[in-house]
């Protein structure tokens, strides 16, 4: 799982240097992501969730409607069989470590 999801993340992010990283969790797909909050400041990096809300329905309708292809083979190996958990490959790279909401001052507007 390592080789997977961390190296990768975390090479990139280290070449990068984000500030700022846009994730498309939706809140349905986790018991994890239900408790997501839309902004997240974690590890020096502020993590921004624009479709967080979205329903399934919500994002299927959003591809169709710009043409964008759907990818029905997806398979996570990190999130088990039934593809309802979290990834389990742990906190070793520090991502999945608690996060917090944006410090109020610094809350988008």
């Amino acid at each position: 799982m390592r080789k997977i999801k961390h190296e990768p993340l975390n090479r990139a992010f280290a070449e990068l240097k984000p500030n700022r990283w846009l994730r498309g969790i939706m809140r349905h797909a986790t018991p994890e992501r239900q408790r997501a909050a839309p902004e997240q400041f974690k590890n020096g990096l502020y993590q921004v969730h624009p479709i967080l809300d979205w329903s399934k329905a919500q994002a299927l309708a959003y591809l169709h409607r710009h043409g964008l292809p759907i990818n029905t083979d997806h398979w996570d190996p990190t999130k088990g069989r039934d593809q309802r958990g979290e990834c389990l490959i742990g906190d070793d790279c520090g991502l999945h470590q608690r996060a917090n909401p944006l410090p109020v001052q610094e809350q988008a507007s």
